[in-house]
């Protein structure tokens, strides 16, 4: 994204429902710094692309909300939700002036909104206590503002849609481990100015 994000303020809480069910609260709060490019392209250098950069740029602010509950089930797995919200104000962006001119300066407020389920499941009962299943789902929400057309649509960066499967064998009693993953992500629409000649 082009930032370098330093960490200005964090709270975080954690309740015991049960003996293993827990329930734990997160909020943050990140300054992001601008890149070395993007100091550059707000700079008024004399390069003609340069100085068609933004005049001034703000840096990003970024708030982070999550809460996770998280259930253990001694030796016969995990089970964990959580729900996450993100506001970053001043994203900075790509944003094309031409067709063949793209600059980076801040764009409309992004909100992200992510429910995430997981779990983790081994194979004990039947023998196989090395033996590990975990599934993961993650949905995400996501609202901005166009920066050329002006219409509301998603954040192009973020993964509406993202799961995984995979098995892994833990070392136990023998002295081989191994373990594969398979997942899927789909992506929002990113688009994208292109010179033609």
């Amino acid at each position: 994204r082009g930032t370098q994000s330093e960490a200005r303020g964090r709270v975080s809480a954690a309740y015991r429902l049960q003996e293993r069910t827990t329930i734990t609260y997160e909020s943050r709060h990140e300054i992001g710094q601008l890149s070395f490019n993007q100091f550059l392209a707000s700079s008024n250098l004399s390069s003609e692309i340069l100085q068609a950069g933004a005049g001034s740029l703000q840096p990003e602010r970024t708030w982070n909300h999550s809460i996770n509950y998280d259930q253990r089930f001694g030796d016969r797995g995990v089970l964990k939700f959580g729900l996450n919200h993100q506001n970053v104000q001043n994203p900075v962006r790509s944003v094309p002036l031409s067709d063949t001119l793209v600059v980076s300066q801040n764009t409309s407020p992004e909100k992200i909104n992510r429910f995430n389920a997981s779990v983790e499941y081994p194979f004990t009962r039947f023998g196989l206590e090395s033996l590990v299943l975990n599934t993961e789902f993650t949905f995400t929400d996501s609202e901005t503002i166009d920066p050329v057309t002006g219409v509301k649509r998603e954040v192009p960066w973020a993964t509406p849609i993202q799961w995984s499967f995979g098995l892994r064998k833990n070392p136990g009693q023998g002295k081989w481990t191994w373990g594969f993953n398979a997942f899927k992500r789909t992506f929002n629409d990113n688009y994208s100015v292109r010179s033609t000649r």
